[in-house]
């Protein structure tokens, strides 16, 4: 295993999870840091933020090449400096004897999980609906014209025909 060295980590997307969160996985997880790619002034910085996703800030010294914007193909270029080898460990707690003669501590207290999307609890109850309107008085019905009553008497007889051909 090296002990140190140079990583170039190159890509043809301009996707953020294809660079920038690949990147940030090796500086959270080796012994790694970003260094200025030489010779590549051009381009625009890496990013440090995009949506809910924050970045390290030496992120800004990886280069985004655009196809809109430099007349070629995307792509993104990080130079990192590994410094030690292996992976990053969490510092570990340290070791308690057993045979000491304290009493051992309480565990923290715990609170349940909480939902993200909650129902609304059943101890509350619903607001009353609106009032409702009294309803319209309607007039009393007056005589139809004659032409409309012959017209509706002749609807009658011809649902009937219609009613006695099905049969």
């Amino acid at each position: 295993h090296k002990k140190a060295g140079i990583v170039v980590y190159s890509t043809c997307s301009v996707a953020v999870e294809e660079n920038e969160a690949v990147v940030q996985y090796a500086l959270d997880h080796r012994h790694c840091k970003l260094l200025h790619p030489d010779g590549l002034d051009h381009g625009k910085p890496g990013l440090t933020r995009y949506h809910h996703n924050r970045f390290h800030p030496t992120m800004s010294l990886a280069r985004r090449f655009y196809p809109h914007v430099h007349n070629m193909d995307g792509f993104f270029v990080a130079k990192l400096l590994k410094t030690s080898p292996g992976p990053k460990r969490p510092p570990q707690a340290p070791i308690q004897d057993d045979l000491s003669d304290e009493a051992p501590a309480d565990p923290p207290p715990t609170r349940p999980p909480q939902r993200r999307h909650q129902k609304k609890r059943r101890d509350q109850t619903p607001e009353p609906p609106p009032p409702r309107k009294a309803p319209r008085k309607m007039s009393p019905p007056t005589a139809a014209p004659a032409s409309s009553s012959s017209s509706a008497e002749k609807k009658k007889t011809k649902m009937k025909k219609k009613q006695k051909l099905r049969r």
